[in-house]
């Protein structure tokens, strides 16, 4: 350790094994923080044998956060309030901060850190399952329970809303997970949605697939979007971007606005209709699944990159 100025070199020959590779290395008041790949440990320099083992998981790069070591700054990017859990200073982000969560939980648009959560119906029931670090499910919970099949097609987590249709393919809703259900009338019946987060407009094909339309859900009113000369095998919302994708048979990933404008074909591939696809508002990436190849693939929505 060295003075910035150059002077007072000082030595800490013990607070390593001889036979230790350190991962990091990182100095806050009196104390050196370090991890050997395996393990974090915390020992003081007046006392360096003593190590203190803070964690122990393999840690490949850390950073010590604390409030002294903040900008000094009259008005502070993180008010409280901003963010539920951690909220760090980004000199790149708009707002001059970003929020992270705990391990194990998933940081939500508000800023706040939540538990992950799966929805999903199977037969005549609905159920929400609670996942934990590493994808491991760790409760399931029966929230509704129907005299006949459902089929989920989407959660307005806004709105606290679900959407799904029966056996008929009429479409309903309730508040919550729990609360009172509406049926929604379409003149057509309904075997594809996806709600917009940011207005809550329900985009959602009829059983024939041929055309794409959006609902209103305060009026309600339906206006169609998109008309397809074959059938619509998929239908994708990207509700941060604005944009709808969708694959119809014999043609390539296509996309509109969500107003219907600007339509236009993204990326040269086909598909077929027992091919799984998803999503990936994150990344701003399509994937799905090749039946019979055991093969799993990822193109991005921009059509610039295709992984295998």
């Amino acid at each position: 350790m060295v003075n910035v100025d150059g002077s007072r070199r000082h030595t800490f020959p013990e607070v390593f094994s001889e036979d230790e590779d350190p991962a990091g290395l990182a100095v806050f008041e009196n104390s050196f923080f370090w991890a050997n790949g395996t393990q974090l440990f915390q020992t003081s320099p007046r006392t360096p044998k003593e190590r203190t083992m803070l964690l122990n998981a393999s840690v490949s790069a850390f950073s010590v956060l604390h409030k002294s070591q903040q900008p000094k700054s009259r008005y502070s990017a993180c008010v409280p309030g901003s963010c539920s859990h951690l909220c760090l200073l980004s000199p790149v982000h708009p707002k001059g901060y970003k929020c992270a969560c705990p391990e194990g939980m998933s940081l939500l648009p508000s800023g706040t850190c939540s538990d992950l959560k799966l929805v999903f119906s199977s037969g005549k029931r609905l159920y929400v399952l609670k996942v934990g670090f590493m994808g491991t499910a760790i409760e399931r919970t029966l929230v509704q329970e129907h005299p006949r099949n459902i089929y989920l097609l989407d959660v307005d987590w806004k709105r606290d809303l679900v959407y799904w249709t029966n056996a008929e393919g009429h479409l309903f809703c309730s508040t919550g997970y729990s609360g009172e259900k509406q049926e929604i009338w379409t003149e057509q019946t309904v075997c594809s949605a996806n709600v917009d987060i940011a207005t809550g407009h329900l985009f959602w094909l009829a059983c024939d697939r041929s055309v794409i339309q959006r609902m209103r859900i305060a009026g309600p009113d339906t206006r169609a979007l998109y008309r397809a000369s074959s059938i619509i095998l998929h239908l994708l919302l990207d509700w941060p971007k604005r944009v709808l994708y969708w694959v119809e048979s014999g043609k390539h990933l296509q996309s509109m606005t969500l107003d219907g404008k600007n339509r236009q074909e993204v990326w040269r591939g086909t598909w077929t209709a027992d091919t799984h696809m998803a999503l990936d508002l994150g990344s701003s990436s399509i994937l799905w699944t090749t039946r019979g190849l055991g093969k799993h693939h990822a193109a991005s929505a921009v059509g610039r990159s295709l992984r295998g």
